[in-house]
């Protein structure tokens, strides 16, 4: 199976299924939130579930199965197929026939996995483009691998007639009835909080150490030459643990404020992606966003930030927090503290200078990434 030459969004825009505006702003939201095009262009309803799925077949010359056939996996093909190498791949199975499995992939030109499951099932593997989107679905459906709060979204944008509310899909259905306005923000945090808790423990994850960069000039060097958005983070974790032992970055996605990752006590990325809190109400993170300013100082008392507290373990002294903002708009937020009882330095001003570069850092990459898709 051999891919057809570019890049699945020049393949969208020449097909017209997509514009080059459309492109620019999917790019934007996958620099600052993740994820594949693909899965972006559905959250923006750019494209739907069946339109991408048929697209991706067409690009990558893989079989297309329609989305309401997703529905006639059974349990027995489940018990058949191992967990560990669903996880693994990112791939589920769709159905065992003789001695063929017909296995939905996220990558269909994957052909180191393609070749361990062969060889581990005894089959010849069938492969079936899936959308990254639908795949965390179906991970969470038949095996119970829960989903990332980054890639929840309302069930009626995936197709299929039967798809059935997972129990992370609770988060974002009661996210379409918040307003700012909304006064039972304390029963809606607590609903919140009580699907999070209830989700399945995930293996642990050896906490990463980013490389230290001891001065701003290096850091701004390093940023103006970032590629990724994991450049972006690790920039900014590497010259700020300099002077704070805990660092973390949010995502400001809709109405809601999701943990993206951190380092320090407490931080880790395994534990921040299971954090969300509302907007709605008062917090830190409204806080900063409304101003479009850094916040230095205690962390306020209210149940929001209490949220926070709980998910951090312990109530520092003082805090800093600074937005970044894509045209005025706050897209991350980042948080520092300095643990239990501790204080902000007072040498903070390398780092607001840092951050305020971000923006152009992210802008950058996006501007390479497009015109890398345009040219192929």
């Amino acid at each position: 199976m051999d891919n057809k030459p570019g890049h699945i969004g020049a393949f969208l825009i020449r097909e017209k299924m997509i514009s080059e505006q459309q492109l620019e702003e999917a790019l934007q939201a996958q620099v600052v939130y993740g994820g594949k095009l693909g899965t972006i262009l559905v959250e923006k309803d750019f494209v739907d579930e069946e339109e991408l799925t048929k697209a991706l077949a067409n690009f990558s010359n893989a079989d297309y199965l329609p989305v309401s056939k997703y529905d006639e996996i059974s349990d027995e093909t489940i018990e058949r197929f191992p967990k560990r190498f669903a996880e693994k791949y990112e791939v589920c199975p769709f159905k065992f026939e003789h001695k063929r499995l017909y296995l939905l992939m996220t990558d269909p030109s994957n052909f180191p996995a393609i070749n361990e499951i062969s060889f581990i099932t005894g089959c010849m593997i069938k492969p079936i483009v899936c959308p990254e989107i639908r795949m965390y679905y179906l991970l969470e459906k038949h095996y119970g691998t829960p989903r990332k709060l980054r890639y929840i979204i309302p069930p009626e944008k995936l197709r299929s007639s039967k798809t059935e509310a997972r129990p992370s899909d609770e988060i974002q259905i009661k996210l379409e009835a918040v307003s700012s306005e909304r006064t039972d923000i304390k029963e809606y945090i607590e609903e919140v909080a009580e699907i999070q808790e209830s989700s399945p423990p995930q293996e642990h994850v050896a906490a990463y150490e980013p490389e230290t960069i001891a001065s701003l000039d290096e850091a701004l060097k390093r940023l103006a030459r970032a590629a990724t958005r994991d450049d972006v983070i690790n920039i900014i974790f590497g010259f700020t643990k300099n002077y704070f032992k805990r660092v973390a970055l949010f995502l400001v996605k809709g109405l809601m404020i999701y943990g993206w990752d951190g380092i320090g006590e407490g931080f880790s990325k395994v534990v921040l992606e299971k954090f969300a809190i509302p907007m709605a109400g008062p917090s830190i993170f409204k806080t900063v966003s409304n101003s479009l300013a850094p916040y230095v100082g205690p962390l306020p008392e209210n149940l929001t930030n209490k949220k926070l507290i709980g998910a951090i373990k312990n109530n520092p002294k003082n805090i800093l927090v600074i937005p970044i903002t894509i045209n005025n708009k706050v897209v991350n937020v980042l948080y520092c503290d300095n643990g239990a009882g501790g204080d902000v330095p007072a040498n903070i001003v390398d780092i607001i200078t840092l951050v305020e570069k971000v923006p152009l850092a992210f802008a950058t990459i996006i501007k390479k990434m497009k015109a890398q898709i345009m040219n192929e």
